[in-house]
């Protein structure tokens, strides 16, 4: 993924049609900055006036959720030191293929149906079954 100023989750929220939830998402994203070791900074009271005007609805954070998880399966397991983050055939978050480079290493592949993970969800629910 090419690095931009806006995340890589935003972009994939507005391709998959949620203009509205993405651009939320994007002035929210603008306030958390990380910041360094042992720093901490307060909002100030027009930064949370901001948050406030742009949180997101119940159904754009599940919408939101849906596009970070069904977005990127792993290839292959996928490790952090030793610990296994990602089995083969698990979602990866759009968020970390976007920190750590996975599709630059040709370790996640792209889900072709964005709907299979709430449809695995919708499923559990409803028998009962684990999917």
């Amino acid at each position: 993924m090419a690095k931009s100023t806006t995340s890589a989750l935003v972009n994939e929220i507005k391709a998959a049609g949620h203009e509205k939830t993405a651009a939320k998402l994007a002035v929210l994203e603008s306030l958390s900055s990380v910041p360094q070791p042992g720093e901490h900074r307060e909002l100030t009271d027009d930064e949370v006036k901001t948050a406030a005007e742009n949180a997101l609805s119940v159904h754009q954070h599940k919408a939101a959720q849906a596009v970070e998880y069904g977005t990127w399966t792993a290839r292959e397991d996928i490790f952090h030191g030793a610990a296994l983050a990602y089995a083969a055939g698990q979602p990866v978050p759009v968020s970390n293929v976007e920190t750590y480079g996975y599709d630059e290493l040709g370790l996640v592949e792209r889900v072709a149906d964005r709907s299979a993970p709430e449809a695995k969800t919708q499923k559990t629910i409803v028998t009962g079954k684990t999917a």
